[in-house]
């Protein structure tokens, strides 16, 4: 059985071209599984470099706390111990799992942050990667449930009313680092800039004061250098989620890490890709996902219902859909 990985660095690109005038700081680090890059402008290049210090200190702390696979994280220690005895957590952590189950709740599922268990039985991304049989999978669908995680929000607790319930957290924490990355750098005086977290790009204010960024949206098809589309943004976080991101292939059949938490299986859905753009990168990564789940049609009708939300859909014929973005702000290639 051959298997081959693609962990994409960058799956969208950022044209900056800013007045070359003024000062930069570029800052890069290796944190969730990806590259992530922060370059930001101003008057002085000390306090630029000062404020990207302070605030890249936040991504290890978000690793720390919200990783499923290190025995040192909080959310581990969590999915060791909360089983029928409430544990208090840290504000972060009651955040990201406060937050994800009421989107879990939202999208009946199609984000779903109890599925700790079917990604290590599918294991994509690591040495153990394999196609499960139909009864293992059936066995952790059984355990899972956004419904058996129970917060106190007085008390910052978290419980579990089943033994076999595991919290991951990965299809929303690089969402959650990506807004806080971008709070932390606008306390520290920082009005222009931007980051880009793999798959989620953030800008900070407009380039050189008055303009909107531009950016490419990666084509599924030649993810390393290919653009399907070029947005045009001011403030914004631009998020996508595809089937090219992290995946291995059996037998012809790709199998990617989005995983669909009514089957068990990878997201059919027939896109191969969601990008999201709206205000919060931590909303926007856990649209991108469950809209990926859930496909075109139903996504359109979820986003309907949401304010200050645009997407791009690249189907699986390749046919590339908008919504909600304003005339003249995207450019589609090919």
């Amino acid at each position: 059985m051959k298997r081959y990985i693609a962990l994409i660095i960058c799956c969208l690109f950022i044209f900056t071209g800013c007045d070359e005038q003024k000062q930069s700081a570029e800052k890069t680090v290796f944190a969730f599984d990806t590259l992530i890059t922060a370059k930001i402008y101003g008057n002085n290049k000390e306090k630029l470099e000062t404020a990207l210090e302070n605030s890249f200190t936040l991504l290890e702390k978000v690793e720390q706390t919200a990783s499923a696979q290190n025995p040192e994280s909080e959310l581990y220690r969590l999915n060791e111990t909360a089983y029928n005895s409430p544990v208090t957590v840290s504000d972060m952590l009651f955040e990201l799992i406060e937050t994800g189950l009421e989107w879990s709740e939202k999208t009946n599922g199609a984000l779903d942050i109890t599925i700790g268990k079917l990604v290590d039985l599918w294991g994509i991304g690591t040495e153990n990667q394999r196609v499960p049989s139909d009864e293992e999978i059936q066995s952790v669908l059984a355990e899972k449930g956004f419904e058996k995680v129970i917060l106190d929000r007085e008390s910052k607790t978290v419980m579990f009313t089943d033994k076999n319930i595991k919290l991951n957290l990965g299809a929303i924490a690089k969402g959650y680092a990506g807004e806080l990355l971008r709070e932390s750098l606008v306390q520290n005086g920082i009005a222009e800039g931007t980051l880009n977290l793999g798959g989620n790009i953030v800008t900070i204010g407009l380039k050189n004061g008055s303009e909107k960024w531009k950016i490419g949206v990666t084509d599924p098809n030649s993810p390393d250098t290919g653009i399907i589309a070029k947005l045009s943004v001011g403030q914004a976080a631009v998020v996508t989620s595809g089937d090219y991101e992290r995946y291995f292939e059996q037998n012809g059949v790709r199998y990617c890490h989005i995983f669909d938490g009514k089957t068990g299986w990878p997201a059919q859905s027939g896109l191969k890709s969601v990008t999201i753009i709206c205000g919060n990168s931590f909303t926007a990564d856990c649209l991108s996902t469950a809209c990926f789940v859930l496909g075109k049609e139903s996504a359109e009708e979820l986003i309907n219902d949401l304010d200050s939300v645009s997407a791009v859909f690249v189907d699986n014929s390749d046919n590339v859909t908008t919504l909600y973005i304003p005339h003249g702000e995207i450019e589609i290639y090919g």
